[in-house]
Parts: structure tokens; sequence; C-alpha cells
């Protein structure tokens, strides 16, 4: 059966009683493959990139120093990306059991804004600042 595709404006209009509705998880299933795809391209694209600066046969010392920073950063790149797809694989799973677009600590809506910028996010707004605060709940210092 065809599914109709929402726009990411049509989203943003639907009623607040539509939240994580059938047409909202496809969206977002959508848009979370199309966002793996593009990682798993730039993935293939650094792992090429590392291989040829690996085997590029530099001689001189100053070349070999810059070569290996590239290296460097482009490892960091790819440890990046490889992080990106677990949280985007996990949002898949959030996806089928139901529990997508809500936080993970407090059970609250995540919202469709914060979806759209972070399809992989598991907190809600509120729960992201406590804990780059620090604190919990009743304003004390915690070690999360």
């Amino acid at each position: 059966m065809f599914k109709s595709i929402l726009t990411q404006e049509e989203l943003l209009s639907m009623p607040e009683s539509a939240y994580m509705n059938e047409a909202q998880l496809d969206f977002f299933e959508r848009h979370i493959n199309d966002e793996i795809k593009g990682c798993y391209k730039r993935v293939s694209a650094l792992t090429k990139e590392l291989h040829d600066l690996k085997y590029n046969g530099q001689v001189e010392i100053i070349d070999q120093a810059y070569t290996m920073a590239e290296i460097s950063l482009k490892a960091k790149e790819l440890t990046n990306y490889n992080v990106r797809l677990k949280a985007l694989e996990n949002a898949l799973t959030h996806i089928k059991d139901g529990s997508y677009g809500y936080c993970d600590y407090s059970g609250d809506e995540i919202g469709l804004k914060r979806l759209l910028i972070n399809p992989a996010t598991i907190l809600s707004f509120e729960e992201q600042e406590k804990r780059e605060k620090g604190t919990d709940e009743k304003g004390t210092h915690s070690d999360w």
C-alpha cells in the first residue's frame, strides 16, 4: 500500500494530538534512513581517503608529519560518523518499539523541531539542560 509522504511543513502544522502518529513516524523513519545513507557514503569516502593518505609514499619528514595529522583528523571524523550511525540505528529501533519521540529518562515528548534538528536525540530539552548543568530534579549536583 502506498503511504502519503509528509513534507516538513505538513509535519510541523499537525496538531499536538497527532504527536508520533503513523504519518509522523513514517516521516522520521524516512528522514533517519536518508541520514544513514549519507553517513555510509561519507564513511566510504573517508575510508578511501585514509587509504590513499596511508599509502602516498611521502619521503620528506614535513610531508610525513602533515600526512599523519591528516590521517588523525580523518580517523576522528570516521569515529564520529560511526557513533552517529549507531545513534541513528538506535532511533530506528525506537520507532519500531513505539518509544520514538519520547525522552528516554523522563518520558516527556522530545518535540518535532528538536527531532528535525537531531532525529537521533533521546533527551527532551529539559533533560538535556539538567545533564549539561549536572543537576538532578531537586537542583542538586549529580554525577551523570
